[in-house]
């Protein structure tokens, strides 16, 4: 990724694609981020932008669980193809905003913070 991105990758996307090539995300952190929609309290792109350690520890599960599942939704709705594009993208200076627009051809505020499937 950091590679692909040449280190312009946002947190969030390269957290989710961490975390999610990882392991599938546990049924409890599903419950987690279900209640988080519930609850109103899903976090912000620019917060999840943040480096994760630098964010107050009750946030970080969270964010964690957050960009997982961003991530997940991308590669069911767009393939993961896409995200290899998108990241290549990002490689060449285009902000992520610009780059979601060109190659999912939506916008940013078009993906879910949180898609509890």
């Amino acid at each position: 990724v950091h590679r692909l991105t040449n280190g312009r990758c946002p947190v969030w996307l390269d957290e989710g694609l961490a975390q999610s090539s990882a392991r599938p995300m546990f049924q409890s952190e599903r419950l987690d981020l279900r209640k988080a929609v519930q609850s109103e309290r899903l976090l912000p792109f620019d917060v999840l932008n943040e480096p994760f350690s630098q964010l107050p520890a009750k946030w970080r599960k969270l964010a964690y669980i957050q960009s997982t599942a961003i991530v997940e939704f991308i590669g069911r709705q767009f393939g993961f193809p896409k995200i290899r594009e998108l990241l290549q993208l990002l490689g060449t200076d285009v902000p992520i905003e610009a780059a979601v627009e060109q190659v999912l051809e939506c916008s940013l505020a078009d993906i879910p913070l949180a898609d509890v499937r």
